[in-house]
């Protein structure tokens, strides 16, 4: 009898207890591909095991900071007429109230994907995005354009407030220095998140007040206006709906290896099975391919292009580009070009060849034709769950009674949660003592390099995984972090040389 030692391992995760085998001639686990153990598992009942204190804290510090975040969308900013602020809500909700975290993070994201994207298209700077000391570099950058954005969105925030109710005139230049510092009060709030808590930090504390539509949701329940219930359901039901098909996404790519086929030497065969009364393929037979293989990007487009003209708009006080713009994304417009968007990012993230030339270098062996055809036979059943989801996301933005953003930020949210709660169970197992070996930008490779530590023997957790699935290219402010037990962290880092 052997078992699997690693406590993130999938079958532990889902049903509590190690997964054991009676094969003697299995060398590795077929859901992590940790090596085995010999003999039976030690039955330790790890919610008695007692909680390091150190972990209480970080879910404190993770808890608590999303709370200092929505309480300070209450602060009205310097200079704001309180009394005519409430007066004017009823016609201008998209504009109450003005804290002085109305900009959120929303400068600092922005800028870190115009930074990714800089990175990535001009040739002097594409070698900064795989080294240390490159990102660094990028970080930096991003700040200074995070800086620039905010004073802008803060210039034109505050002609907004003088020209629409608020009459700020004399205090325009007090808003502006207040929006701002409340941009970089809110990082500084999300870097001790990142050193002390669990999950990005960015992350956590932006999805606590990115959304105009959260914003100003709070501040109609701060006002008791009552909702009825079909007012409700309309407004609650599309969030319910991306919640439930989020969750199901960030575990569909297991349920996808399951059940694929692969046409080996002219005779088909099942790839891979549970593993219990069947005998599986060995780990790494199969590229793990996380869906949707193109993200939540295809969503973002549309409504992100929108954004900027709106907020040229604002800025220069015409609204006809922004308003025709408006009219002819349609809801059949919307549909098809996410759909094609879709495609076309699918067919590069998770393309068959290079995907299994990095899943082949991870298990250490000879890249082979058979290894491009089983990932071949991964794209089919990914591409009808990524479009299926892309599809429903959509049509509820148009349907219902929410913009895609703040369905955007449901599904986002949704993926942080999962995170931390991946991350609680993991620093829990090893009494809280994982660092941090390498970071990664690229998905497939942050499961290749967890299995390449976890056939080494290495135990391995990746902060942020599930959140990156969701946003990829657009997410370069939560890189994945390869974390693992102190006392490995020196063999960590020579497997990661070699898949890496």
């Amino acid at each position: 009898m052997k078992h699997c030692p690693n406590a993130d391992c999938p079958h532990r995760r889902a049903v509590g207890s190690p997964a054991e085998f009676v094969d003697d001639a299995r060398t590795s686990c077929s859901d992590c591909g940790a090596a085995l153990a010999e003999g039976i598992a030690e039955r330790q009942d790890e919610k008695r095991r007692p909680l390091p204190r150190a972990l209480s804290w970080r879910l404190v510090i993770t808890l608590t900071a999303p709370l200092v975040a929505v309480l300070a969308s209450f602060v009205p900013v310097p200079g704001l007429d309180v009394a005519s602020a409430a007066l004017a809500a009823p016609f201008f909700p998209d504009v109450a109230p003005i804290s002085v975290v109305h900009l959120g993070l929303w400068p600092v994201l922005q800028a870190a994907v115009l930074v990714e994207l800089a990175a990535a298209v001009v040739p002097g700077w594409r070698p900064l995005r795989v080294t240390v000391e490159g990102r660094r570099r990028l970080w930096r950058v991003t700040l200074l354009a995070a800086l620039v954005l905010a004073i802008w969105d803060a210039v034109s925030v505050a002609r907004a407030m003088d020209r629409l109710v608020y009459a700020v005139g004399p205090y325009s230049w007090l808003v502006v220095s207040s929006l701002v510092a409340g941009v970089f009060a809110l990082l500084a709030l999300a870097a001790l998140v990142s050193a002390r808590g669990l999950g990005p930090g960015l992350a956590v504390v932006g999805l606590a007040g990115a959304s105009p539509d959260l914003r100003a949701g709070l501040f109609l329940i701060r006002n008791e206006r009552a909702l009825t219930l079909q007012e409700l359901v309309y407004f609650l039901g599309p969030i319910v709906a991306t919640v439930v098909a989020t969750l199901w996404m960030l575990r569909a790519h297991r349920r996808i290896a399951r059940t694929v086929v692969v046409e080996e030497e002219g005779s088909p065969q099942e790839a891979a099975e549970p593993y219990r009364g069947r005998r599986p393929p060995e780990p790494g037979q199969l590229p793990l391919v996380r869906v949707p293989a193109s993200g939540l990007v295809p969503l973002w487009i549309l409504p992100a292009i929108g954004a900027v003209l709106e907020r040229v708009a604002f800025a220069t006080g015409s609204f006809g580009v922004h308003t025709r713009y408006e009219k002819a994304t349609t809801p059949l417009v919307t549909l098809l070009f996410v759909l094609a968007a879709g495609t076309v990012l699918s067919l590069i993230w998770a393309a068959p060849l290079p995907l299994s030339r990095v899943w082949a270098r991870a298990t250490d062996r000879t890249w082979e034709a058979i290894d491009e055809r089983r990932a071949r036979a991964l794209q089919r059943p990914t591409f009808k769950a990524t479009f299926a989801y892309l599809a429903l996301l959509a049509l509820l933005a148009s349907t219902g009674g929410v913009r895609i953003w703040l369905l955007l930020l449901a599904a986002a949210t949704v993926a942080v949660v999962y995170d931390a709660a991946h991350e609680w169970r993991a620093r829990r197992a090893h009494a809280d003592e994982l660092i941090s070996v390498g970071e990664e930008h690229r998905v497939e490779l942050a499961d290749a390099a967890t299995l390449a530590l976890e056939r080494a023997g290495i135990p391995a957790h990746v902060r942020g995984i599930h959140l990156r699935t969701l946003l990829r290219v657009l997410g370069p402010f939560a890189p994945m972090e390869i974390m693992v037990p102190q006392q490995a962290a020196a063999d960590a880092k020579k497997v990661l040389q070699k898949v890496l």
